[in-house]
């Protein structure tokens, strides 16, 4: 293979070329890469429309207010409380923390039985 340097440069320029920009990673003002700009992307809600509500909220049940308010996906109150059906396994087997120590850190969110 006999390519000259500048045969190779002319090649790899052509590539360059042909690599719509969209797709291109260096600012062709200053060749410095570009940042991804995340702030103008919108995000979605994060809430979980399974579990939305089916506990009571920890803060409005102690103070009485909640720093959340409407937006809180916690119920304010019985009233607000939506029941979620559970698999038929649901809490069978029994916590090893609860058997091992006498409580888990989980509390009422632990997937096992705590008795």
């Amino acid at each position: 293979m006999t390519s000259s340097f500048s045969e190779l440069d002319d090649d790899v320029f052509s590539l360059q070329k042909s690599v719509p920009e969209a797709h291109s990673t260096e600012s062709s003002d200053s060749g410095h890469a570009k940042k991804h700009d995340h702030s103008r992307r919108k995000h979605k809600s994060t809430t979980n429309t399974q579990l939305y509500k089916t506990e009571l909220c920890a803060s409005y049940m102690k103070m009485g207010v909640c720093p959340y308010g409407g937006k809180c996906q916690f119920a304010h109150g019985t009233e607000e409380l939506k029941q979620v059906s559970r698999p038929p396994k649901w809490r069978s087997k029994p916590c090893v923390n609860w058997a091992k120590y006498g409580a888990c850190r989980y509390g009422n969110r632990c997937c096992f039985k705590h008795e």
